[in-house]
């Protein structure tokens, strides 16, 4: 046997070894993995169950008042019925709520097994005391972060994941995933049985190879030469096929010698250039690129270090000007010198467009003359604007991780906020006005329109609110509303509101056969009063004169100024016989 031959033969054999070392590391690290792999998906599994349990209960089952008289059996097994389906064919083996009540857990619903809902006994209904509760649980509670827990109660043994929840009241509760520690273990088992198998179908493979190696070996030293062949060709073939990835290459590759000429590069590179390829054989960076922080990073690689430019070049052989990231990295001999070096150029001129597009966005959300507030899907503060310190006098500090709740000034409808979650939480947007209150303690008014984020599949992660103070606007509002339907000097309803309110009760009589009266006032020489006492004296008269006849009035009645010293009385669902009394008494 020949040295070479005796050479290759050791080597065969360390590779044989080398091969079932591979096996029997193959075999270590693929259990590891899938047993990895099925420890998160069975994880991700109970949280998407757990996470999808309110969706599966009526809303407005979770309450601060919740009592066991709130449900009856009929409904209780709806729900039962609902999460039994839902788990049905899926690994899960539970699904269930539960609330805390004077330091005891209930639940609140639950799924159950086939074999319960059969025999009608053993499943859990609504508010059974849950008296053999890990004490992991009651910790969810206090800190309402979510967990997995490993426990043994009356049920079995299982691996579970808790998500604190909140009602639409703040109720808190948790939603609850069980998988049986049994179940997973079974998983593992056939997982390794698996890895086993494949192992020993590679070991096995090894054997004829180690035989055929024992056989063949000899004929090593003919079969040489046609391997060295093709591996020539081999070599050939991939090297064609390096050239064929750098030509097709998205980015632009190059390069260069030592003195900085081209000496190879791709097509991606001419057009990011926009110069034809005879334009750039035998390009020399040194003598011809004007550009001096490109220039300077060139001349970094052929000193050995590694060079960089971003920024706008334009190139040199077409004049074509575009924002580039480039890199020249030096090759070096084996001495260590300094053979010339690659280029790497990508055109990024969308990219920096993009990211001075998002600087502007930002800024204008910044200095946004309206408040900006962005939430995440539970409606946790995650950005304030500084307009929103101005208005509100909280500091982003103050706000972010919590809830726009700190706003609520406690006087606006709680159907508004339950209309409001209900849209937006549909993806639509929504818009209203709130009295909000300022950190200081002051009302205000705001003109709020607030808008879902959504991501690359559709999914609501965030809402954007936009916000306006308008409070003086409305303070202008109502004085203008005021002032159109009353007397400026007596503050009694004007003439036009008079005639508006009169109009409203002339269109109703034929419909209810109502009885109303009206009673025209006129004061008498009420113009001397103006010739000897002055208008001021006059108008304190006509002032007191209205205080005066509001005390014979009803407060469904209208006393109204309709003139300089005309008064109108309209006294609504009034008889003949009330109105002639109300109107002596005013007369005298």
């Amino acid at each position: 046997m020949t040295p070479h031959l005796q050479t290759q033969s050791r080597l065969v054999y360390l590779a044989v070894f080398i091969y079932l070392a591979w096996i029997a590391f193959f075999t270590y690290s693929d259990y590891q993995q899938k047993k990895t792999e099925l420890s998160q998906n069975l994880d991700s599994e109970l949280i998407r169950a757990a996470s999808t349990l309110p969706l599966l209960l009526p809303k407005g089952l979770h309450h601060q008042d919740m009592r066991i008289e709130d449900l009856s059996k009929a409904q209780d097994m709806e729900h039962i019925l609902s999460l039994t389906e839902f788990v049905r064919h899926r690994p899960i083996v539970f699904l269930y709520s539960i609330i805390l009540r004077d330091g005891k857990v209930y639940f609140t619903s639950s799924s159950a097994t086939e074999e319960e809902l059969e025999s009608g006994q053993g499943y859990v209904s609504y508010f059974d005391h849950y008296d053999d509760v890990d004490s992991g649980v009651f910790k969810i509670f206090e800190n309402e972060q979510p967990a997995f827990l490993e426990f043994t109660d009356q049920w079995g043994t299982f691996r579970s994941a808790f998500i604190p929840q909140r009602a639409a009241d703040g109720t808190l509760y948790i939603s609850c995933a069980d998988i049986e520690i049994s179940h997973i273990q079974i998983l593992l088992r056939e997982n390794l049985y698996t890895t086993l198998f494949t192992s020993l179908l590679f070991l096995l493979f090894a054997i004829p190879l180690i035989a055929a190696f024992n056989i063949s070996y000899r004929r090593l030293s003919r079969s040489l030469e046609y391997r060295v062949k093709l591996r020539t060709k081999e070599l050939s073939e991939s090297e064609a096929k390096l050239s064929s990835i750098l030509e097709h290459s998205p980015i632009g590759i190059f390069h260069y010698d030592a003195h900085g000429t081209f000496t190879i590069f791709n097509q991606q590179y001419a057009d990011i250039l926009g110069a034809q390829r005879e334009q750039l054989i035998s390009f020399n960076m040194l003598e011809k690129i004007k550009n001096q922080e490109v220039l300077d990073a060139v001349l970094e690689s052929l000193a050995g270090r590694l060079g960089h430019y971003e920024g706008f070049y334009t190139s040199v052989t077409a004049g074509k000007t575009t924002y580039v990231r480039a890199d020249f990295v030096p090759i070096l001999s084996e001495s260590g010198e300094v053979t010339g070096g690659v280029g790497v150029i990508n055109d990024i001129t969308q990219t920096h467009q993009s990211l001075l597009t998002q600087k502007k966005l930002s800024s204008a959300i910044e200095y946004s003359p309206n408040v900006v507030l962005i939430t995440d899907r539970e409606g946790v503060i995650e950005y304030v604007n500084p307009k929103f310190t101005v208005d509100t006098g909280y500091s982003p500090e103050e706000v972010i991780g919590k809830k726009p709740g700190i706003l609520n000034s406690g006087l606006n409808k709680p159907t508004i906020y339950e209309d409001m979650w209900a849209q937006i939480g549909n993806g639509e947007v929504w818009q209203g006005e709130l009295q909000n209150r300022r950190k200081n303690g002051e009302l205000y008014w705001s003109r709020i329109l607030i808008s879902p984020l959504r991501d690359d599949d559709n999914a609501i992660t965030h809402f954007v609110a936009l916000q306006e103070d308008i409070t003086e606007s409305r303070r202008i509002s109502e004085e203008i509303s005021y002032q159109a339907s009353h007397d400026m000097l007596t503050g009694l309803i004007n003439r036009h509101e008079f005639d508006r309110r009169l109009q409203r009760i002339v269109k109703t009589v034929n419909s209810d056969h109502s009885t109303h009266a009206m009673c025209f006032i006129d004061l008498d020489q009420f113009k001397v009063i103006n010739d000897t006492c002055g208008h001021v004296a006059g108008d304190e008269l006509l002032k007191q004169l209205g205080f005066a006849l509001k005390e014979y009035l009803r407060k469904r009645d209208t006393l109204a100024r309709i003139g300089g010293d005309e008064f109108a009385i309209l006294m609504e669902h009034c008889s003949p016989e009330q109105a002639l009394r109300t109107v002596e008494q005013v007369h005298r």
